[in-house]
């Protein structure tokens, strides 16, 4: 797979498109403090905060996806938290992280790792191999005051094709899990990192044509508007909006990115800033 790598992207301005608003009259909070209990947090509740980062995730989730036109917060305390494991959901546009500072609340991270697809049973009557898991949505607010740490999405592996015995065929591989358009705005983090699935080995048969090889997985292009990050690699086309450089693999052609390849990349996977 291709990747693109900058070393450090910095911002000028800190809105969050249309959902700036929002973070001023959400009352649907989840409080995440030291001093907080997974077992009693309770949304919107600010005596009874979580105390884990996942459990609020959690929490917010359900809410999240069934009002979709309203905003939850996650508000973390000063501390550092352990990191947050996506459901195959992924992060939803309408929960937003906040924190104190980005030196006062930090998170160990936000990643999804995808399971590979099953392989396809092999024999006179094989069958194919199953897709790997994707990431449904993947749209990443906040304000810049936590630092989220390593983000980290990686979708399945398609499993491989069953092989043909005798004048059966072989069967064909399962593709590669699916990337959703991402989109980061606001956030504060140390490093991106995407990869996504390949596609599995079609069968082999005896006697017959061999399986196809499955697809690897869609890669739609992404968005950073805002943000604060040290290294980037993905093997999307990325979008950058309202982004200063310090030291990357390329040459800036104004404070709104850069246009053409970076680092020697092929020039079907280029970087260009957007105002």
């Amino acid at each position: 797979m291709p990747t693109t790598k900058f070393d450090k992207i910095e911002t000028n301005e800190l809105s969050v498109g249309g959902s700036a608003s929002a973070l001023g009259v959400s009352t649907n909070v989840a409080y995440v403090d030291k001093s907080g209990n997974d077992s009693t947090g309770q949304i919107g509740n600010i005596y009874k905060p979580f105390l884990t980062a996942q459990a609020a995730y959690n929490a917010t989730l359900s809410p999240a996806l069934t009002n979709p036109s309203s905003y939850y917060i996650i508000q973390f305390g000063a501390g550092i938290w352990t990191g947050i494991i996506l459901s195959g959901n992924g992060w939803l546009g309408n929960v937003i992280l906040k924190g104190l500072s980005s030196n006062a609340s930090a998170l160990g991270g936000i990643q999804f790792i995808g399971a590979n697809g099953e392989n396809g049973t092999s024999g006179p009557f094989p069958t194919n191999g199953s897709q790997g898991s994707s990431i449904n949505t993947m749209t990443l607010s906040s304000d810049l005051s936590v630092n989220l740490g390593n983000i980290y999405i990686v979708t399945g592996n398609g499993g491989s094709g069953g092989n043909g015995t005798g004048e059966a065929s072989g069967e064909n591989g399962g593709n590669g899990g699916d990337l959703p358009v991402i989109s980061l705005r606001n956030c504060y983090f140390d490093s991106l990192e995407i990869i996504v699935g390949g596609g599995g080995a079609g069968g082999s048969s005896e006697e017959a044509s061999p399986g196809n090889n499955g697809s690897d997985g869609a890669t739609p292009a992404m968005t950073i508007l805002s943000c604060v990050g040290q290294g980037i690699i993905s093997p999307t086309e990325i979008f950058l909006s309202n982004t200063g450089y310090t030291s990357i693999s390329g040459n800036p052609v104004d404070d709104y990115g850069i246009d053409g390849n970076i680092g020697g990349t092929p020039s079907s996977n280029y970087v260009r800033g957007i105002t």
